[in-house]
Order: C-alpha cells, then sequence, then structure tokens
C-alpha cells in the first residue's frame, strides 16, 4: 500500500508540475506578443518556451498521461531532475520545482526498494 501511495504521490506532482509549467509558458507569451516586430529577445524567450512544453509533454508520456510513443521517456529520478532544472533555471518557471520534488520522491522510493 504504500509503494502505491509513493507511486500516486510521484504521479501527481508530475501532472501538476508538466501542466504547471504549460500553463507558466503559454501565460509568459502573452507580453512577448510582437506589436511593432520580432527581436531577438522575444526569438530567444519563444524558442526556451517551446523547449519547455516539449519536455513538459514527454514528462506527461512518462507516465502514460498522453501516448505517444515517441515521446516516452522512463521514469527516473534523474530524467525528472533534470527536466526541472532546466525548467527552473534557464525560464524561472515554477512547474520544474515541482518536477524536482517529484524526482526526490523518486528517488526516496527507489532506496527503499
Amino acid at each position: 500500500m504504500a509503494d502505491n501511495r509513493k507511486n500516486r504521490i510521484e504521479k501527481t506532482l508530475i501532472i501538476s508540475g508538466s501542466i504547471l509549467g504549460i500553463v507558466l509558458v503559454i501565460l509568459g507569451f502573452v507580453p512577448f506578443v510582437p506589436i511593432f516586430g520580432w527581436s531577438l529577445g522575444i526569438i530567444w524567450n519563444v524558442l526556451w518556451g517551446i523547449l519547455d512544453v516539449y519536455l513538459c509533454l514527454r514528462m506527461l508520456a512518462s507516465i502514460g498521461i498522453i501516448s505517444v510513443k515517441k515521446l516516452a521517456t522512463p521514469r527516473m529520478p534523474g530524467i525528472s531532475f533534470l527536466v526541472g532544472i532546466i525548467l527552473f533555471t534557464f525560464t524561472g518557471n515554477w512547474g520544474g520545482m515541482i518536477l524536482i520534488i517529484a524526482a526526490i520522491v523518486q528517488l526516496f522510493e527507489q532506496n527503499n526498494n
């Protein structure tokens, strides 16, 4: 029962972190709507936003929420931690912090087994 509970907590954290990451990227695009043209800063933010959405979709595919075989990755603490670091450090996306917490939960689960 404890394993099922940890697995459920881990999945909930990955789902909430990934969805929050996608929502924050979409909301982050709103101020960058080019009114007077594209600048290098806007293009840079759009590229990081696309990378963030891609990584969040990979995390959702890793737990089976979306079923795209090309996006599926194994569920490992290192992958969750790396994606969380990328999201939080480079874009300030709080979904990344939730993914880091999910990686810590995964790590404790592996150590207990």
